[in-house]
């Protein structure tokens, strides 16, 4: 971690180390945080103050650069700052406020990896379409099997949806009507996950040749490891979209509320989707105003039923957790998957009944498709990470503790080798014993 210090003069001495700086041995500017003295309450304290910083100030150095798996493209550098030399009106914003410059930052940052990934996830799927429909096996292209016919499917049910939740990001990141952190983390964890599936799943289509040069399949899978880590860890991000709703009882589902704001306040999800409903469960002060085609009706219902169980899992794992609930990391996981779900449910459905508005449901029928197919597979992922928190998922949490610490003393797998260190009999000994295993 960093550390700067005020001159005199009201320049600042910057000292530390930072790695995986993307490009910073090539930038011309870089934007950098490090702890500074603030007073509160009569208290000296740590707080986090961000800097601009060129690499011609004196202090600035390049340690080295890392060799990286994929996006060779760029480069991250590890750099150290040896009583770096800041003027004072090198602050970014204020000192001590570096967090919020930084959760700027970060939003900022998520969005544009979300749509990078969400676009990448449209070529991908372009590539698959094409190659599927040349590659001939068993007499016939790849595209006339039912296998690969679900797989572009699902990525093209799967993109819409990413694109409808950044339209709602970067609509509601321009209209700046509250703090959109939990939107941008829900868009980056879900276009992230979105483009690793749409790569690994163009590589298993292409086969053999997707794995190997000179064709660019396994390329794009290496590139496209690196988005679940940047700009947030998607493990992190989950913890944070599911704890910023159940910091206590009395802000339970904030993290709803807030993601459904969008689709709700900006989009018009409308009265047929429960003005009530949403007023009460998710916070959500203003009305719904238009209302959503019949075509919709079915997916509305399944979304109130799955806000309100929502709602009652948040409050049952409260209760049931109190304070130990942040140190449940699998339990948090499961709520912030079930927020994921809905955000991108109502979404898609804002989406399609803008579209709907637009053209209308005659010249819709391609989207109301990827719409459907998108909602019956989310309502299912939602349903899965609910039924995860009930009584006989603990056991199974526990078992997996006793596993990993088993793992973790052993220092690996401890398990003797059935072939290489347990060769006792003959060959036809223990293929009866295997016989009498298999006839009880």
């Amino acid at each position: 971690m960093s550390h700067a210090s005020e001159n005199a003069d009201g320049s600042w001495s910057l000292n530390g180390r930072k790695i995986w700086i993307g490009n910073g041995h090539r930038a011309g500017v870089i934007a950098t945080f490090a702890q500074t003295e603030v007073m509160k309450g009569g208290v000296k304290k740590k707080r986090p103050t961000a800097f601009i910083i060129r690499p011609d100030m004196p202090g600035f150095k390049v340690v080295g650069t890392f060799k990286k798996l994929g996006i060779k493209g760029s480069t991250q550098a590890d750099l150290v700052y040896d009583n770096l030399q800041v003027p004072a009106d090198h602050v970014l914003g204020e000192v001590g406020k570096g967090f919020a410059v930084a959760v700027n930052v970060l939003n900022g940052g998520r969005l544009t990896l979300a749509a990078g990934c969400t676009g990448g996830a449209k070529e991908l799927l372009g590539e698959m379409a094409r190659y599927a429909e040349q590659r001939v096996q068993f007499g016939q292209p790849l595209a006339n099997f039912e296998i690969t016919q679900r797989k572009m499917a699902h990525l093209a049910a799967e993109t819409y949806a990413s694109e409808a939740m950044l339209g709602i990001l970067a609509h509601g990141i321009d209209a700046d009507t509250h703090d959109w952190a939990l939107e941008a983390a829900i868009c980056k964890v879900f276009a992230s996950e979105l483009i690793w599936r749409a790569s690994d799943e163009m590589v298993q289509v292409a086969g053999g040749r997707g794995y190997c040069q000179p064709q660019p399949y396994e390329r794009w899978l290496r590139d496209a490891r690196i988005q679940r880590i940047f700009e947030g860890a998607n493990e992190v991000l989950r913890l944070f979209i599911g704890l910023t709703g159940i910091q206590g009882p009395a802000e339970r589902l904030a993290q709803i509320g807030s993601a459904m704001r969008a689709p709700v306040k900006n989009f018009g999800l409308v009265s047929g989707f429960a003005a009530d409903r949403v007023r009460e469960v998710l916070g959500v002060s203003d009305g719904v105003d238009t209302p959503l085609h019949p075509r919709l009706q079915e997916h509305r219902k399944y979304l109130e039923k799955h806000v309100a169980d929502l709602k009652r899992a948040t409050d049952e794992m409260i209760m049931k957790y109190k304070k130990q609930i942040i140190e449940r990391q699998l339990v948090v996981e499961r709520l912030a998957e079930m927020a994921i779900q809905l955000f991108a449910t109502s979404a898609v459905l804002s989406r399609t009944q803008a579209l709907i508005a637009e053209r209308g449901v005659e010249q819709c029928e391609r989207e109301l498709a990827l719409a459907d197919l998108f909602c019956v597979q989310a309502g299912r992922w939602f349903r899965h990470a609910r039924n995860a928190l009930d009584a006989r998922e603990e056991e199974v949490d526990a078992r997996r503790k006793d596993i990993a610490a088993i793992v973790r003393a052993e220092a690996g797998y401890w398990v003797t080798d059935p072939i290489m260190d347990e060769p006792r009999g003959t060959i036809d000994e223990r293929r009866e014993l295997a016989k009498r295993a298999m006839t009880g």
